[in-house]
C-alpha cells in the first residue's frame, strides 16, 4: 500500500467495503465506509493526513456524499438529469476541495465543474461498456471487439477532457488565493 496515491487507495477500500456489505447483505452508510477507508489508510501511514492528495480526495468525497443530491434537487427539473448531476457533483466536490487546493497550491480551479458536465456522460458510457464486456466474458468466456473498442474510446475521450481542462491557463480557469 505504500506509495499508492491516497485517492486510489481510498477508492479501492471503499469499493471493497461496499462489496463486502453487499455480500453480507448489510446496508453501507456512505460516511461510515469513507471513515473506515480513512482509518485503514491512517493506520498504515499516519502522516498521510498531511498529504494534499489525501485531503483533497476525502474532502471531495465528503462534499459528494453530503451535498450532491441536495444541490441537484435545487436545479430546475427541465435541465437533463445528467447535467443536473454533473453540476451538483462539481459544485459539491469543489465546495470542499477548493479551500484545500488554495491552502496547498495558492490557487483553486473552477474549471472542474464545466469539465464534469462533459466527463460524466462519457464516464457513464465507459463504465457501461466495460460492465457489458465483463458480463459477456463471464457468460460466454469471450468479449466482442466492439465493447472493448467502445470502452477504450470512451476512456480516451475522458482522458482528453481531463487534459483539456488541465491546459486551461492560470487566470482563466483558476482563482488565486491571497
Amino acid at each position: 500500500c505504500r506509495g499508492a496515491p491516497s485517492a486510489a487507495l481510498r477508492a479501492l477500500l471503499q469499493a471493497a467495503l461496499l462489496l463486502g456489505s453487499v455480500e453480507l447483505q448489510r446496508p453501507a452508510e456512505p460516511f461510515t465506509v469513507l471513515a473506515a477507508a480513512a482509518l485503514v489508510i491512517l493506520l498504515l501511514e499516519p502522516l498521510a493526513v498531511l498529504d494534499p492528495g489525501f485531503q483533497l480526495s476525502f474532502a471531495g468525497m465528503i462534499g459528494l456524499i453530503a451535498w450532491r443530491r441536495p444541490i441537484a434537487g435545487l436545479l430546475p427539473r427541465r435541465v437533463p438529469r445528467y447535467v443536473r448531476d454533473g453540476i451538483a457533483a462539481g459544485v459539491a466536490a469543489s465546495a470542499l476541495t477548493t479551500p484545500v487546493a488554495a491552502l496547498h497550491f495558492g490557487q483553486a480551479a473552477w474549471i472542474g465543474i464545466p469539465a464534469s458536465l462533459v466527463a460524466v456522460p462519457v464516464l457513464s458510457a465507459a463504465i457501461a461498456s466495460l460492465l457489458l464486456a465483463l458480463l459477456l466474458a463471464a457468460l460466454t468466456g469471450a468479449t466482442t471487439g466492439i465493447h472493448a473498442f467502445a470502452a477504450d474510446t470512451a476512456l480516451r475521450l475522458l482522458d482528453a477532457i481531463a487534459e483539456a481542462a488541465a491546459r486551461v491557463p492560470a487566470g482563466h480557469g483558476y482563482i488565486a488565493a491571497s
